[in-house]
């Protein structure tokens, strides 16, 4: 947790990339700006291939987000918790679960699609909650997450397990 401390902070102080270089991450602001930099259209593989997977597999978050993504056979499942946080665009964003499958993957990303299985605001359970990025460096995602606001939102996550 101190190591996800440590990164909130330094992510609000400098900025995703100053994170990345002085983790020794080689991602420039375009790739963050653009998450599919370098990867193109057809990166993410369908059906997934069997190979390919092993760097999703564990935890990613990011300092209010918790994504778990596991092999159940095959198929990549992921689980998903957001902590209550204040959001200058919505006041305060309600704690949430939701669940779903990655439907695509590739040594450069990822997609995924889910629902909302809980959240703190009931309207949302069983809505869309999505997710599409590109790896960051070794150990970084970026992309965008579709979910109760019903628009895509840039968001960044961190492996951590």
């Amino acid at each position: 947790m101190t190591r996800m401390r440590n990164l909130a902070g330094a992510v609000a102080a400098a900025g995703l990339v100053a994170v990345f270089a002085a983790r020794g991450n080689d991602v420039s602001a375009a790739e963050v700006a653009r998450p599919g930099a370098g990867c193109g259209a057809a990166a993410i593989a369908r059906p997934m291939p069997k190979t390919d997977v092993k760097w999703l597999i564990g935890t990613w978050q990011n300092p209010y987000y918790t994504v778990r993504f596991r092999d159940a056979g095959g198929v990549i499942r992921w689980e998903m918790q957001r902590e209550a946080h204040p959001s200058a665009r919505w006041g305060l964003k309600s704690a949430m679960q939701g669940s779903g499958t990655v439907t695509g993957i590739s040594p450069c990303g990822l997609e995924m699609t889910g629902r909302y299985d809980w959240d703190e605001a009931a309207r949302h359970v069983g809505m869309a909650l999505n997710f599409k990025g590109a790896r960051a460096g070794t150990d970084g995602l970026a992309g965008e997450l579709y979910g109760a606001a019903q628009e895509w939102t840039p968001i960044q996550f961190f492996k951590t397990e």
